[in-house]
């Protein structure tokens, strides 16, 4: 609904000589009509009761099709990040992250699981810039996975096991500290170092919420809203299991972004 809503918006800016959005890009209605088919053959397939890896498969192309046509119509942030953060890295947009998993002990021939991750910087960008930054430093390359259970898969901690080890990113011995970061749909900028509850919101919506299979936030210390460093996790639950603003993720930590292809093997991975 959204969708169709959004697209008789676009015909009727674009009927009046709006701003030109193209930029040499496919027009803006064609990614919308593209959008509102991804999400008819959804539709269809779920009536159809076809197998689950193939919904999967068709939700993950809605879901880029609906994050391309976002980023699109949307450029650069409209808040400033506030100046006890200017140090933390930053993302101003949204951006796309490749993940390659590869097994400990693969046979020959054995495939390396590749997902796609959307940060959305836009909504979150000390969260989105703290795993850009890093992943774009290589921090990860070669860290094995740390927690795999019917909930979430997580890593990124540089010292797994370890009493004396950081457990985050850091130099010379000062490790980052990326405050809690949510935003409420319809706020001018997001709420930083408390929980959704605190801030007596629980029932809001968010633009970002815990509500889809392979949803990625920054892990934190649960009694320290501003503990969340390198290590993060993506849920492995189907949305129906943790629909927004009935669980108790949401608000509580930060998500920057979503896995919008290959989600479903999410499920099969293991630590190691």
């Amino acid at each position: 609904l959204q969708a169709l809503d959004l697209r008789r918006e676009l015909h009727v800016d674009q009927q009046d000589g709006g701003v030109d959005l193209d930029r040499g890009q496919p027009p803006v209605a064609v990614e919308v009509d593209g959008v509102v088919g991804a999400l008819d053959d959804l539709l269809a397939s779920t009536e159809a009761g076809d197998p689950p890896r193939a919904r999967s498969e068709l939700l993950d192309a809605a879901r880029v099709k609906v994050l391309q046509l976002q980023s699109r119509l949307v450029e650069g942030l409209d808040f400033a990040v506030p100046a006890e953060y200017a140090d933390l890295p930053a993302l101003p947009g949204r951006a796309t992250v490749e993940l390659t998993v590869r097994r400990a002990k693969a046979a020959p021939g054995d495939a390396p699981e590749r997902f796609t991750l959307l940060v959305d910087g836009l909504n979150a960008p000390l969260s989105g810039g703290d795993f850009v930054e890093l992943a774009g430093k290589g921090f990860y390359d070669g860290m094995e996975i740390q927690r795999s259970d019917s909930f979430v898969v997580q890593t990124g901690d540089p010292s797994p096991g370890s009493e004396k080890g950081s457990h985050g990113y850091g130099k010379a011995g000062q490790e980052r500290r990326v405050p809690l970061e949510w935003r409420v749909l319809g706020d001018p900028a997001p709420t930083y170092g408390q929980t959704l509850e605190e801030a007596g919101r629980f029932r809001e919506p968010l633009a970002l919420p815990f509500n889809a299979l392979g949803t990625a936030a920054l892990a934190r210390v649960p009694d320290d809203t501003g503990s969340a460093s390198s290590q993060f996790f993506l849920l492995v639950r189907e949305s129906e299991v943790t629909p927004a603003g009935a669980n108790v993720l949401d608000g509580a930590y930060g998500v920057f972004g979503y896995v919008v292809t290959n989600a479903a093997a999410l499920q099969e991975l293991r630590p190691g």
